[in-house]
């Protein structure tokens, strides 16, 4: 793995929560945006604010897991 790989993955392990809170803020301007503001009763079908935020949660992990697979599978063609 190049260095460069290296530093990236080194970030995204040490940083990502910065990553992470801007998912999270986009899912409550959503929220926000479509009048999702409360927990709703457990039988409700409706979503409510716990299930974007848990999306939110979700998508951050999912996005974390795939860039550091593709940094993982990188391979250095010796290019200088």
């Amino acid at each position: 793995m190049s260095k460069e790989s290296e530093d990236l993955r080194e970030w995204l392990i040490n940083n990502f929560d910065a990553v992470e809170d801007s998912i999270k803020n986009e899912c409550k301007k959503w929220s926000e945006e479509h009048g999702i503001k409360e927990c709703k009763t457990i039988k409700s079908n409706e979503l409510d604010i716990i299930d974007v935020d848990n999306l939110g949660d979700n998508i951050a992990a999912a996005l974390k897991v795939g860039l550091l697979n593709v940094i993982s599978t990188y391979q250095d063609d010796g290019v200088d």
